[in-house]
């Protein structure tokens, strides 16, 4: 069992080097105004690799309300694996609804509330979106902004029931801004 958790540790010190060696792409990234909307939504705890068990879930649930999506499929990250254990990462999975909505049985009603966020585009697989998260949030500070701490989105281009290639994703990267 120690010769396990001495591998581990090797290996997340490796990676961790090969991730402070690895530069941030050049992105483009604008800043944009957006008016606060209100989203239907699961809420998500714990390592992200929860998450398509969760997204499942809340599509069928969704798709069972007879609610109409406003906008495309977003995934809000309200906390960092830079900042709390894998078991207390939070997140939602969602859409935009047009109006204020409540609760729902299944269904939990939120509001974004936040006015400007940094953009960027991230062509690619899902799983690396943090490129540009990362990107992004060194590129704001750069530009004269400052973050809210508000959350991190992902706002899914493709229609979660596309087969476009993974390779040719495209998730907008918001950051709230001011």
């Amino acid at each position: 069992m120690k010769k396990v958790w001495i591998v581990l540790a090797v290996l997340a010190l490796c990676c961790g080097s090969l991730m402070a060696l690895e530069k941030a792409p050049t992105i483009k990234a604008e800043i944009r105004e957006i008016a606060p909307f209100t989203y239907m939504c699961h809420e998500g705890k714990g390592p992200y690799i929860g998450i398509p068990a969760v997204e499942k879930a809340f599509l069928a649930d969704f798709s069972a309300s007879g609610l109409k999506a406003a906008d495309k499929e977003i995934t809000l990250y309200w906390n960092s694996p830079f900042y709390v254990k894998p078991v207390n990462l939070l997140w939602d999975i969602g859409y935009p609804v047009s109006g204020d909505q409540k609760d729902m049985p299944r269904l939990k009603a939120k509001k974004f509330m936040y006015k400007k966020v940094a953009v960027a585009l991230h062509v690619g697989s899902y799983a690396t979106t943090y490129i540009t998260i990362n990107a992004l949030y060194e590129w704001i500070p750069k530009n004269g902004y400052k973050t809210i701490g508000g959350p991190c989105v992902e706002r899914y281009l493709d229609d979660p029931d596309s087969t476009v290639p993974d390779a040719q994703k495209k998730t907008e990267i918001w950051i709230p801004i001011y």
